[in-house]
């Protein structure tokens, strides 16, 4: 984008295949964002078999992980509409989920590639890597990866397998005095909090009406603000035959110039820490669409 700030966004570089088991997919890494220890990975499953990332083989990484597995259908956010299937640890503890599901893979813990077993709609898939490059160490084991025992509310693994809880997102989210409603569902992911040995914030929501998101003078109005660390927001399309089509319009401003962008297409936005920005506004959308919030630096996030 044009602007002395423009650089800071991005239209997501979907590509179709690519993999098996994604119709459309992005990575963004550090030659794309030009910051360290992030690379996030995007698909929508539309097949079924193993969601591979380096190996089909039980791997370790070298750095911590999160995966993360959406319903493709913003009306039904509640069901994935498939069953996904997860092998963690030496012993390959077998997890199965129907439901929006975040699966949490510290650094050296040995696992399988996350398997589809089921699929009655797309699913989408989404992995923050807390690295500048995904890697995978080789982990030697005789277990196949469906013939570990399933893992049980004792399982050492169990909380690395959260369940996403969904809920309305009315105004009283940003304080009841404020009417900034969304329209749509949010749900949240917070390592530290969760304690599941991975440090990372992810929000995912659902944007169905015009609203302005962020932080407000008393008198109500969006004001712009900071944070000690690096933001991402991705403004994801939810169209698989057209993930560019974002289904509506987002703008906000950078610096201290209040220099505004506006957004229409599917799009990463990187607020780089210390960089005075404004709120999110929203318009009223043509289509919903997806916004997600990451801070990779996790529970050092301040704002």
């Amino acid at each position: 984008m044009d602007g002395k700030y423009g650089h800071f966004i991005k239209e997501l570089p979907f590509t179709a295949g690519g993999a098996k088991f994604f119709k459309r997919s992005f990575v963004v890494d550090k030659s794309f964002l030009g910051i360290d220890n992030i690379f996030i990975r995007f698909g929508t499953c539309d097949k079924q078999g193993a969601v591979i990332e380096e190996t089909e083989e039980m791997h370790t990484h070298d750095y911590d992980q999160v995966l993360f597995f959406f319903s493709s259908d913003l009306d039904d956010m509640l069901e994935l509409r498939a069953e996904i299937e997860v092998a963690i640890g030496e012993e390959g503890d077998r997890f199965r989920f129907t439901i929006p599901t975040a699966v949490s893979i510290p650094r050296g813990v040995p696992h399988f590639p996350a398997v589809v077993r089921k699929l009655d709609r797309e699913v989408s898939f989404l992995a923050i890597s807390c690295s500048s490059e995904c890697r995978a160490t080789p982990f030697k084991t005789e277990l196949a990866p469906d013939a570990g025992q399933w893992g049980t509310g004792r399982s050492q693994y169990k909380k690395n397998v959260m369940p996403m809880h969904f809920m309305r997102k009315d105004g009283y989210i940003y304080g009841s005095e404020v009417q900034w409603d969304s329209g749509g569902t949010h749900t949240s992911y917070s390592g530290e909090r969760l304690r599941t040995g991975v440090d990372v914030i992810v929000a995912w929501q659902s944007i169905r009406k015009a609203h302005t998101m962020g932080p407000r003078t008393p008198d109500l109005k969006p004001e712009p603000h900071l944070h000690q660390d690096n933001e991402l927001l991705l403004f994801l399309g939810m169209d698989s035959d057209d993930p560019g089509y974002l289904g509506g319009e987002a703008e906000f401003s950078y610096g201290p110039e209040n220099e505004l962008h506006k957004i229409s297409r599917s799009s990463v936005a990187l607020f780089p820490k210390e960089m005075p920005h404004s709120a999110v506004t929203y318009q009223e959308p043509e289509k919903p669409y997806i916004l997600v919030l990451v801070f990779p630096e996790g529970s050092k996030y301040t704002g």
